[in-house]
């Protein structure tokens, strides 16, 4: 969903993106800190992806 901008579930083109930020709420917990996760949800049917930025990943490997 996040590179094709369609719902891999029933091909729903209307994708909302919610930008994570370095919350509990919407990260994943690294040390003291979070990881911001970006979610890609499908406004017609709700499947939603959830997406670590690029450049995140080392430090998420790190702690892992």
């Amino acid at each position: 969903m996040k590179h094709s901008k369609t719902c891999p579930q029933y091909g729903g083109t209307k994708i909302f993106e919610v930008t994570g930020g370095r919350m509990m709420d919407n990260g994943i917990p690294v040390g003291l800190g979070f990881i911001p996760v970006d979610r890609y949800v499908c406004a017609s049917c709700g499947y939603s992806e959830e997406w670590v930025r690029e450049g995140q990943m080392d430090e998420l490997a790190s702690f892992y």
